[in-house]
């Protein structure tokens, strides 16, 4: 396993010639708040969904939600996941429903919590002069991310060779489609997985997808988990440098 400080030579001689596709998270990944308190508005949007899903005030929808992030990873899971009845039966079994969390994020507003990531945008656009195909993939909503994006320096129709974000309809690609997004993303630019990489900082919905078709990955984290055996990162832009 690679950890900071990274072994670049190690990654270079093994890894980055071959790669041909490059899928990168944006949230927390390319592009971070000033302020990490700003995130906690995304936690609050899950809250007030969940209580307005269940037809319930904010603290027993808060219940919900923490319950659903200790045992699946995150509180929006109450509402993808269709398994509010079998979890709370009071409440019965209910559909997934995606727009309800989506009204609620696109609300936040990011002007001034973000400043230009000009290190990160020059760097993307020198893989994509060198012939990588680069993809921008995140679980916020695409009105809200396009917002942010626009903060930090970017255009997503031009700086990206394509842009995937939580559509109000279908929900958040990574959590909803999972393995389907990456091998779709692979399929549609004739890529083999053995010749993508993707960089992220959720072991859950960066990696292991990616792990399961054959990619390449590295996850932006200080502290990988133990049963990660893949490249690691904390300094983006460095890593980047090297693709």
């Amino acid at each position: 396993m690679l950890k900071s400080p990274i072994n670049m030579q190690e990654v270079i001689i093994n890894n980055m010639p071959k790669v041909k596709l490059l899928i990168i998270d944006i949230d927390h990944t390319l592009v971070k708040a000033k302020d990490q308190l700003f995130y906690k508005q995304y936690k609050q949007a899950v809250n007030k969904s969940v209580a307005k899903f269940l037809e319930i005030d904010l603290k027993r929808g808060t219940g919900v939600a923490n319950f659903y992030r200790e045992h699946f990873g995150g509180g929006e899971q109450a509402l993808f996941s269709g398994t509010i009845g079998e979890y709370f039966p009071k409440y019965g079994d209910r559909s997934p429903d995606y727009q309800i969390l989506y009204n609620q994020m696109i609300k936040i507003n990011p002007k001034g919590h973000f400043q230009k990531h000009s290190d990160e945008l020059d760097i993307i656009a020198k893989i994509r002069d060198r012939g990588i195909t680069v993809v921008a993939a995140t679980s916020t909503p695409d009105v809200l991310s396009r917002k942010i994006l626009k903060e930090c320096g970017f255009d997503p129709e031009k700086d990206f060779d394509m842009f995937v974000a939580y559509a109000k309809e279908s929900g958040p690609p990574k959590m909803i489609l999972k393995e389907k997004l990456f091998k779709g993303v692979v399929d549609k630019f004739n890529t083999l997985p053995s010749d993508a990489l993707s960089i992220g900082d959720s072991y859950q919905y960066d990696i292991l997808p990616a792990l399961a078709l054959g990619m390449k990955t590295c996850l932006f984290s200080s502290e990988p988990p133990a049963q990660y055996n893949g490249d690691s990162c904390q300094d983006l832009v460095e890593y980047l440098t090297y693709i």
